[in-house]
């Protein structure tokens, strides 16, 4: 049987920083937009598994570590594509 163990020490909030590459992208079509998108899920969904492997604990209760890497990187990735967007306009 597998007994519980008890961690040497309080818990602590970690963050990891992934990167999602966009210069391939023409982000002024909605086909590059969504693009990014999709690369920013896939990104979220990475990071909260490498950071799940690291450090194996249950998140806390009402907090979803893809929940808020995906918010915080479509944050980026929106302001990316606005720039983009704009910059035709600006010309």
């Amino acid at each position: 049987p597998i007994q519980a163990r008890s961690l040497n020490g309080p818990l602590e909030k970690v963050s990891y920083t992934g990167e999602v590459r966009y210069d391939d992208l023409n982000l002024r079509t909605r086909y590059g937009a969504r693009e990014l998108r999709m690369r920013v899920r896939d990104e979220a969904q990475n990071v909260c598994t490498r950071i799940a492997e690291v450090y194996p604990v249950r998140e806390a209760p009402g907090t979803s570590c893809y929940k808020a890497a995906l918010s915080d990187g479509l944050i980026h990735a929106n302001e990316a594509i606005r720039d983009a967007r704009f910059e035709r306009y600006s010309d």
